[in-house]
């Protein structure tokens, strides 16, 4: 599994108790360690990050990943625009990553501030895949504008 938007750590842990397979997390930002989690520090967005990836897969024996996962959010700026934006692309280079590195048949999960550009952005994605749909987790404020988007079944 990838992992991305990692950082503080807890989803690692989470993740890896239930897949006991390999897990590759990558943030920005410092991550606690945590067993059987190989961590990368590093933003998404610098096309060197593709190399650790690439590398982690070989280094365990896979050629892809069954799933990715991002949490990955921007620090919001208060302006429900400029969040919405900033989410919207880094979810385009989730996605852009996925094409590379995801197996037939994988699932993405990205999380996002929906906006004008979410149904587009669908739209755009969704060809790649059996199905797509959007969670709104009930933790999530009824107010948030954070969303999850959820797509099954890639066709390599």
């Amino acid at each position: 599994m990838l992992e991305i938007g990692s950082s503080p750590g807890g989803w690692s842990s989470v993740i890896i108790s239930i897949t006991q397979s390999p897990v590759l997390s990558i943030d920005m930002a410092r991550m606690n360690p945590v067993s059987n989690v190989t961590f990368i520090r590093s933003d998404i967005m610098n096309p060197e990050v593709e190399n650790g990836i690439s590398r982690f897969l070989l280094d365990n024996g896979k050629d892809k990943f069954d799933v990715i996962l991002s949490d990955a959010m921007i620090k919001t700026s208060g302006s429900i625009d400029v969040d919405h934006s900033s989410s919207y692309l880094i979810c385009e280079r989730v996605m852009k990553l996925s094409l590379k590195f995801l197996k037939n048949e994988g699932k993405v999960l990205v999380k996002q501030f929906q906006g004008d550009l979410t149904k587009s952005f669908i739209d755009k994605w969704k060809i790649h895949f059996q199905s797509s749909r959007i969670i709104k987790p009930k933790a999530s404020r009824q107010s948030s504008s954070e969303i999850y988007i959820l797509f099954k079944g890639f066709r390599a």
